[in-house]
């Protein structure tokens, strides 16, 4: 007795590998690369901690970038995921 096969939902796995350039030998399209920063000025987190940008967004104020970044409070590791203003973000050397 044969399998019933199941639903589809979604494209294809081939449709998938199409649509990011895998097995066509094209280059993938191009998309924003994570970055580390560090997040130093924030009022609400005094200091300066390691993190990742994710991604940007501007907005009629300015930049924001969606950053994770690791916070240590006392005898707590916090990891935070955030969209912080671009002023509070620094580049880290290299």
């Amino acid at each position: 007795m044969a399998a019933t096969p199941l639903p589809r939902r979604g494209p294809s796995l081939d449709e998938r590998s199409r649509a990011t350039g895998i097995g066509t030998g094209q280059p993938a399209p191009a998309r924003w690369s994570p970055r580390h920063c560090w997040v130093e000025g924030h009022h609400g987190w005094p200091g300066r901690w390691p993190g990742v940008i994710l991604e940007w967004r501007q907005l009629d104020e300015g930049w924001q970038g969606r950053v994770a970044f690791v916070l240590v409070l006392g005898r707590e590791v916090c990891l935070v995921e955030s969209w912080l203003d671009a002023d509070v973000l620094r580049p880290t050397a290299g």
